[in-house]
């Protein structure tokens, strides 16, 4: 049986996702939840569109009792909003990144979820893209040895426009977000300080043109992680030393105005196919979980202040997530 689903937000991320499972049979699209009234071709496979500043169209969304799951790609600062409505609703729900800038409203989505058994995924996409999921084994296996050293590229393609960069939370919240992730979940640990260095764009906002980001972790190794809004073409780079090997994902065109969604789209995919999986056979431990995410935004809080102060920064997660009151 298909997911009747709904998805909020309609915005870049919101169009990505419709366009993963507007074809996939495990889903039905029922709402497509925005302000604005999507293009007419996103609206002729039976989806009706409501506004969420109209109470009518509130109404209907919450009381449609058909409504098994919800995609929340609305802007962050509404996310938490959605999340707790929805899971209180009894729909699974999928967010994109970050689910929150507050860590107490992290922490009450991910203890709602599973006080009511439903699944919630965080749209952490690079987690599901092939080429980092073989540099991830690589590094794990017995052959890889020692891991010493890592390195990541990260520079975006076109560059945003000003409005966006205006309502945009930084390069180390919007772009350094999803190397932190993804670096971290190939190390299966934390990094317990950071030093960042920055040239170009707006200090205030912390919307730098270059970031370069070094981590320290507990067992000497270092990571560097390199961002920018500035390139000929999508650049997503990472490489990985071990004792006995290498593990690299290296492929890079220069000039050939790739987009992210195009460099990206196996990983969109996956990460449906993994959100109705696990919807379907009630797998309900989260994939990214609440100390992934806390930690994610205390690490990105001290790469701001890194770059703020010019020093490097220890970095205190501890072992214990904090916990919301529900």
């Amino acid at each position: 049986m298909s997911i009747p689903v709904a998805i909020i937000g309609f915005g870049r991320a919101g169009r990505i996702h419709y366009s993963n499972i507007v074809d996939n049979p495990a889903y039905r699209i029922i709402y497509i939840v925005d302000e604005r009234r999507p293009p007419a071709e996103y609206l002729q496979s039976g989806e009706r569109w409501l506004n969420p500043a109209s109470p009518d169209d509130v109404k209907t969304l919450k009381l449609d009792g058909s409504l098994q799951a919800v995609m929340i790609c609305s802007p962050t600062n509404t996310h938490h909003q959605f999340c707790v409505e929805n899971l209180n609703l009894g729909r699974h729900v999928f967010v994109e990144k970050p689910l929150s800038n507050k860590i107490n409203e992290i922490c009450e989505c991910f203890e709602l979820a599973e006080k009511k058994k439903l699944v919630l995924l965080v749209g952490f996409n690079r987690r599901f893209d092939p080429a980092i999921i073989k540099v991830r084994e690589r590094v794990n296996s017995p052959a890889f040895g020692k891991l010493r050293y890592g390195f990541t590229i990260s520079r975006d393609w076109p560059y945003p426009s000003q409005d966006y960069l205006a309502s945009s939370t930084g390069i180390f919240h919007d772009c350094a977000v999803h190397d932190i992730d993804y670096v971290n979940w190939i190390l299966g640990m934390k990094p317990i300080s950071v030093n960042v260095t920055h040239s170009g764009g707006n200090t205030k906002t912390h919307n730098y043109d270059y970031v370069n980001i070094v981590f320290k972790y507990a067992n000497d190794v270092i990571v560097h992680l390199n961002c920018s809004r500035i390139a000929t073409s999508y650049d997503q780079r990472c490489e990985f030393y071990g004792t006995n090997g290498e593990a690299l994902n290296s492929s890079f065109t220069p000039g050939a105005r790739l987009t992210f969604t195009e460099r990206y789209a196996a990983s969109y995919r996956n990460e449906m196919n993994d959100f109705a999986k696990r919807i379907q056979e009630g797998i309900l431990e989260p994939f990214v979980t609440q100390d992934d995410c806390v930690a994610t935004f205390r690490i990105i809080e001290a790469c701001e202040q890194s770059s703020t102060e010019n020093k490097t920064i220890d970095i205190h997660l501890g072992t214990t997530p904090m916990k919301a009151s529900l």
